[in-house]
């Protein structure tokens, strides 16, 4: 058995089954490719966005899972596989399963080395007070942006912007633009441009805090040049 595969994220021939407090997940079109398709020790993203590792598969498609299934459940589901390597842990100190950012461990394919141009985070420097994400927005603007990124952002019950998500990278970036948020006061954000990816494989980025903050740090799992699939495209941008 490997230790790592080389396919980021595809998606499985058919739709698939979540169940509530559920560890088994199961296909329904057609019950049987995904016994070709899907690997013990293979991850899945379920319906909740978060990761699942296969222990066991059963005939006619059916997969165990690492536990039980958090979401709501969900049937007739797009099932994305992702062979992340064996030895990342994909539960967090609480038990409860990572999502795709929150791991923060990425497969790089050829086409997403060397990109340089797109904004990829948005740290949180201070959350200032008195923002609603319900009707306030963030605007970036400048840096020799071609288009723009956009975003939204989530505030506590007090107004505080906690974090902010890139819903799109823009383009064509020479410098570090700028972000402001309408409504509220106080809030410092700072955008984070693609950059430092070399060569292709297994990475997991990380974005600093304090005086760091607007940077990325990328360290490297497993060196290859043959990854495949891209269930991920806004912390490593296509070129």
């Amino acid at each position: 058995m490997s230790l790592w595969g080389m396919n980021e994220g595809s998606n499985l021939t058919g739709d698939g089954d979540f169940t509530n407090g559920a560890n088994t997940f199961t296909s329904n079109n057609p019950a049987t490719v995904w016994d070709s398709e899907l690997n013990v020790g293979d991850c899945v993203i379920g319906a909740d966005g978060k990761y699942y590792r296969v222990t066991a598969q059963t005939a006619n498609g059916a997969a165990t899972l690492d536990r039980n299934y958090e979401g709501t459940s969900a049937t007739d589901q797009t099932v994305v596989r992702v062979q992340l390597p064996r030895d990342i842990k994909i539960t967090q100190d609480d038990g409860t399963g990572h999502t795709i950012t929150s791991l923060g461990v990425y497969g790089i394919a050829n086409s997403e080395i060397g990109v340089t141009d797109k904004v990829i985070h948005i740290a949180v420097g201070d959350g200032g007070t008195g923002y609603d994400s319900g009707t306030d927005s963030i605007t970036v603007s400048g840096g020799g942006g071609t288009s723009q990124a956009t975003a939204t952002f989530a505030n506590s019950g007090t107004g505080v912007i906690t974090s902010v998500t890139v819903t799109g990278n823009g383009d064509g970036y020479t410098s570090v633009p700028s972000v402001a948020v309408n409504g509220g006061t106080g809030a410092s954000l700072t955008a984070v441009l693609a950059g430092g990816i070399t060569h292709g494989g297994w990475v997991k980025a990380t974005f600093p805090s304090g005086e760091k903050a607007g940077t990325v740090k990328w360290e490297t799992l497993v060196a290859a040049s043959s990854i495949t699939g891209d269930s991920e495209d806004i912390v490593t941008p296509d070129s």
